[in-house]
């Protein structure tokens, strides 16, 4: 019988595991930069990603690997020191939060022009509408019709609601808990077991170390560590830093339009 991986972490997300403890758990998913896995007892899901990822909702981050992939196949259990572990929070900080009540501008990266972008675009657009408009309704019907678009552990709409949940959160939009609430629900579901988990991180408020990087910047106005923060995101799978980014700034674009209208109907 094969002998567990033990891997040395240097970061966690507490509600998954605390520092000074051991985390036990099966791979479900094997890749270079992250192992995608189940913890023994509980059963719940959770990331084990190398230092260069950064901080994940329900994740930890492990030192002194560069393909995980080769070190824990599918199957295999680790165990993961916590014994040097720092905790880290993935909710957002107040600087990322600071974007409430402002009119922004940020520059988009461009699409991936991919079977996903071409299916999703008129979703995206209703959901734009829905948002511009205050219609609830609507905003939830299109943000529905993408949990689980696309192929992968993690479906690029969901990727996508990811940002548009933290981009809501960080403008302060009166629409998010609505959107939260239904994604919540439906999530489990509609998509893969990893999407849905990831939405239910989003859902309570819950990002990644590199989408906080994004909101500080762009609240600080700092043109050079965005450049820095959109590179770094837009780098992160395959395409799940740019779908995600594309949500983000979905969120962030409406957010003027809605500052207008509250000023002219105060």
């Amino acid at each position: 019988m094969e002998q567990p991986v033990t891997l040395a972490a240097t970061l966690t997300d507490p509600a998954v595991a605390l520092p000074g403890t051991l985390f036990r758990a099966r791979v479900e998913h094997a890749y270079r930069a992250a192992l995608y896995v189940r913890e023994k007892g509980s059963g719940g899901r959770a990331v084990v990603a190398i230092e260069d990822v950064g901080g994940q909702p329900g994740g930890i981050l492990v030192r002194g690997v560069m393909d995980l992939g080769k070190v824990a196949a599918e199957g295999r259990e680790v165990v993961v020191d916590l014994s040097a572990a720092v905790a880290w929070s993935p909710r957002l900080p107040a600087t990322a939060r600071s974007l409430a009540h402002r009119g922004l501008h940020v520059a988009q990266p461009e699409a991936a022009g991919d079977p996903f972008a071409r299916a999703a675009a008129p979703r995206i657009n209703a959901l734009r509408l829905g948002l511009l408009s205050g219609d609830a309704q609507v905003a939830r019907t299109a943000a529905l019709a993408l949990i689980g678009l696309g192929i992968g552990l993690t479906p690029s709409g969901d990727d996508f609601l990811v940002g548009l949940l933290a981009g809501l959160e960080a403008t302060d939009n009166g629409m998010r808990e609505a959107l939260a609430a239904v994604i919540g629900r439906e999530a489990p579901g509609r998509t893969t077991t990893f999407g849905a988990a990831l939405l239910h991180h989003a859902c309570r408020g819950e990002f990644s170390q590199r989408l906080h990087d994004v909101l500080i910047a762009t609240a600080r106005h700092d043109r050079a560590a965005l450049r820095h923060a959109i590179d770094r995101a837009m780098a992160y799978g395959a395409t799940s830093g740019a779908d995600t980014l594309a949500g983000l700034f979905l969120a962030l674009d409406v957010a003027p339009a809605r500052v207008t209208r509250r000023k002219l109907a105060a």
